[in-house]
């Protein structure tokens, strides 16, 4: 949590704002597998989501279900980004 303060004091010093959210290990696999330090299983699923993010689904989404809800996210996050840029401009 100490890099959670610092970087809040460093948002608040640089004048931009920063916004925590947590997602479960199940649905955030990928941050999980990294915070265990299993890195076996971290590279061959982090394999998954980049063959996922380059368009190869269908399948791997039946067979690993937290890739779907992954994309969700980041699409989420992609969206709401787009909005606030938006209302910026």
């Amino acid at each position: 949590m100490k890099w959670l303060r610092e970087l809040f004091w460093l948002s608040a010093r640089g004048g931009f704002k920063v916004k925590a959210m947590h997602i479960e290990g199940r649905i955030n696999v990928l941050a999980d597998l990294l915070s265990r330090r299993r890195m076996e299983e971290f590279e061959e699923k982090r394999e998954k989501w980049q063959r996922a993010r380059a368009g190869e689904r269908g399948e791997l989404w039946e067979k690993e279900p937290w890739l779907a809800r992954m994309w969700e996210l980041e699409e989420e996050g992609k969206r709401v980004l787009k909005e606030r840029r938006g209302i910026r401009a």
